[in-house]
């Protein structure tokens, strides 16, 4: 259960996946997931709280993880680990993103937002906004 001003975090199931069903001391486990809440924190704090809990900021690089965002209830936008440098990159796997989910299936033309949220009242789709700007955040 979400409680207000709280989004639900994310981390995949490659970071915390074993046999036993097992997510770390915070975490909860919702289908192959581990999740755990953020506050609402700037792009900058939101990468440090996630690396302070074990993990990483939501990385959907493929359609599979994407669609598990709608199975979370989660505040309007959150943020996510892709990022804007000379290319859409994932921060913490560093490579281009193949799959995509922006608003209107079109990459921003307009870079200066240079980090990501993911919009649940756009379908889950995401949105290129200032990392300086304050969301919620997935891990």
């Amino acid at each position: 259960e979400n409680r207000a001003g709280l989004a639900i975090g994310i981390c995949s199931k490659a970071a915390f996946e074993d046999k036993d069903n097992y997510c770390p001391n915070g975490f909860r486990k919702v289908e192959s997931w581990c999740v755990i809440e953020g506050t609402p924190a700037i792009r900058k704090e939101a990468k440090k709280n996630c690396k302070e809990k074990g993990g990483i900021l939501f990385t959907a690089h493929t359609k599979e993880m994407q669609d598990g965002l709608k199975n979370l209830t989660l505040s309007d936008s959150s943020w996510i680990g892709l990022n804007y440098d000379e290319n859409w990159r994932w921060m913490e796997i560093y490579f281009t993103t193949g799959f995509q989910s922006w608003v209107g299936d079109k990459e921003p033309n307009d870079k200066s937002g240079s980090c990501a949220v993911t919009n649940i009242k756009k379908e889950y789709n995401w949105e290129a906004k200032d990392c300086e700007e304050m969301y919620p955040y997935l891990c």
